[in-house]
């Protein structure tokens, strides 16, 4: 997953069984209905241990929280057969401490163009 910002660039490279919940954070609920039914449908179905349903519906309400909490990366990890076992999401701050909009974050770091901390 990557998140670009004119030119600064964060990327973090999961393994397989991470789903991108940031793809549908800005999604209307027939968009995110949409991209829940093709990540299901990425699955091997004979492996599924959960419905198709229930898992479409888990996939909505986990980027419906990560869009809620203002993530700016959101994944999910999915065990074999569907299971739903991590949550990873990077959230931003003001200084105040109040979450802000990504499309506000955004604008704030183009904005700024400042860095705090050190890459690792």
């Amino acid at each position: 997953m990557t998140v670009e910002i004119d030119d600064w660039t964060c990327r973090l490279d999961f393994p397989d069984g991470w789903v991108d919940l940031t793809a549908a954070i800005e999604l209307d609920p027939a968009g995110r209905a949409a991209w829940a039914r093709e990540v299901v449908n990425s699955f091997a179905p004979l492996d599924l241990v959960a419905s198709r349903e229930s898992m479409e519906k888990g996939l909505m309400s986990l980027a419906r929280n990560a869009e809620r909490t203002h993530a700016v990366l959101a994944a999910a990890y999915f065990a074999l057969g569907g299971a739903n076992y991590a949550v990873f999401d990077v959230r931003s701050s003001a200084r105040t401490g109040w979450l802000s909009p990504w499309t506000k974050w955004r604008a704030d770091c183009s904005a700024t163009r400042r860095s705090w901390g050190s890459p690792r």
